[in-house]
């Protein structure tokens, strides 16, 4: 699963996900986004089947997240690499 995360202001994140084969869409119930800071879980998420991006909001300024995406499958969990985003000060 491909995945992107990128600080919107000093408190939000925009998420967002795509499988890289698009029959996995077909067999894919529910996301789940996990957004962990200092390996401490902060939020985590569960995002219809239809939805391919969460903006993640009430986070901390200048903090580094590790955000994830878990797809819940008929088949089993399938879970994305963590990308690393940082959000900004509130007066940069």
């Amino acid at each position: 699963m491909n995945i992107t995360a990128t600080a919107v202001d000093y408190q939000t994140i925009m998420v967002d996900w795509s499988y890289m084969r698009s029959d996995f869409y077909n067999v894919t119930n529910t996301y789940r986004v996990n957004i962990e800071a200092a390996q401490q879980a902060v939020k985590a998420v569960d995002r219809p089947s239809t939805e391919r991006q969460y903006e993640v909001t009430g986070l901390t300024e200048k903090t580094t997240y590790a955000v994830s995406v878990t797809a819940l499958t008929k088949y089993g969990n399938k879970v994305s690499m963590a990308t690393i985003v940082t959000t900004p000060g509130q007066y940069q």
